[in-house]
Formats: structure tokens, C-alpha cells, sequence
């Protein structure tokens, strides 16, 4: 099925490449949340900017009130919607269709972020880090394909010449196309991780407190 074939074909041509954007990307989480072991100031400035931003109304708002209301079904929509729409494509993948390499930026800082906010260090925060480790892997996953898609469409497009392209223009195009795929697995990645997150928040973390 070339749904599945042709993402893992693009995956396995730059094996090496997607590697170490999985190393960046786990890395800076692991070392983020060293950093504030030692800080923990980073985390308490860094948790009362996110609820500032759900109490300032709109749709952040709209999901922390599924979330409230235990309202599993909305709950997961709203998750998904925001980290493909927003966290995928429109701070990540679209910027880079202008500026080449740009929307690299956000991931890496999403992975700075979660580090900070993620820390487990204090008693709650080690509670809910038991079963949020696993939403970390897979959304980061989805990320990581992510930054991997916007790497590609930046050397199709800055040095077509290496993939065959007589000009920049064709290999914009490439990219866009292999963008395309790539945003099969990055779509299933964040509906798997917003039905799970949803699960996570709802169901088991008042297990673990």
C-alpha cells in the first residue's frame, strides 16, 4: 500500500539524516529537563505562561474545558486538531514553504519546552510523567517527521542539482511532494497521540495521584 511504502521509502533513503533528528530532538528533552532539575524556577515561569495562555480564552481555552469536563470524544478532537493544524503545519511546515529550514526552529523549540515543563521534579510532576512519557514519544515522533519533511523541502529546493532537478523550481516541487507523504505518518502519529493524551489526562493520570 503506497500509503505506507512510499513514507517509509523516503524514511529509509535518508536513514542517517532521520537519525539525528531524533537524537536533536530527544536530546534537547533529556537535557532540558537536566537543566531544570538544577533550575526548577525555568519550570514554574514556563507552567504559569501555558495557564495564562488556557485562561486567556479562545481555543486553548475550549480544549483545557473538554479536558475539565472529562469530555474524552472533544477532547481528542481538539487535541489533534491543534498539533497537526497548528503545532505541525501552520508554526512548522508553512513557514518553511517561505524561508527554507525556518520551521526547524519551532521543533527544536518544542523539545526545549517539554524539557522545561516536563521535568519530573516535584512529587505531581513525577506522578503524571509516568504514563505522559509515552504521548512525549509518540507526538515527539510526529514532530521529528516533521522537521525531517521541512530538511528535505529546504535541500530539494536550495540544491536541486544533488537529486537530479534541473532547477529550483522542480525541486521545490519534489519537496512538496514528499512533504505530502511524509505527512501520512506525521497525521496518524498525532491522532494516535491525541487519543491516547486524551486517555492519559482523563483516565490515568488521577490513577497515579
Amino acid at each position: 500500500m503506497n500509503l505506507i511504502r512510499k513514507p517509509i521509502e523516503i524514511i529509509r533513503e535518508n536513514k542517517k539524516v532521520f537519525i539525528i533528528f531524533n537524537a536533536i530532538f530527544y536530546g534537547l528533552v533529556i537535557i532540558s529537563m537536566i537543566i531544570t532539575s538544577f533550575y526548577p524556577e525555568l519550570q514554574k515561569d514556563a507552567l504559569e505562561g501555558v495557564n495564562k495562555t488556557l485562561s486567556a480564552g479562545g481555543l486553548a481555552s475550549t480544549v483545557s474545558s473538554a479536558y475539565g469536563n472529562s469530555n474524552l470524544l472533544a477532547a481528542m478532537g481538539l487535541t489533534f486538531f491543534i498539533n497537526i493544524a497548528i503545532g505541525a503545519f501552520l508554526t512548522m511546515t508553512l513557514p518553511s514553504l517561505v524561508i527554507p529550514f525556518s520551521g526547524l526552529l519551532m521543533g527544536l523549540y518544542r523539545a526545549i519546552s517539554w524539557g522545561i515543563i516536563f521535568s519530573p521534579i516535584t512529587p505531581d510532576m513525577k506522578a503524571i510523567m509516568i504514563p505522559h512519557y509515552l504521548t512525549l514519544l509518540i507526538e515527539g515522533q510526529a514532530y521529528i517527521v516533521a522537521m525531517f519533511a521541512i530538511y528535505l523541502q529546504g535541500k530539494y529546493f536550495l540544491f536541486p542539482i544533488a537529486i537530479g532537478m534541473k532547477s529550483r523550481l522542480n525541486g521545490y516541487k519534489q519537496g512538496l511532494i514528499q512533504t505530502s507523504w511524509l505527512y501520512v505518518p506525521i497525521t496518524v502519529l498525532l491522532l494516535v497521540g491525541a487519543i491516547y493524551e486524551a486517555i492519559e489526562v482523563i483516565l490515568l493520570v488521577p490513577l497515579f495521584n
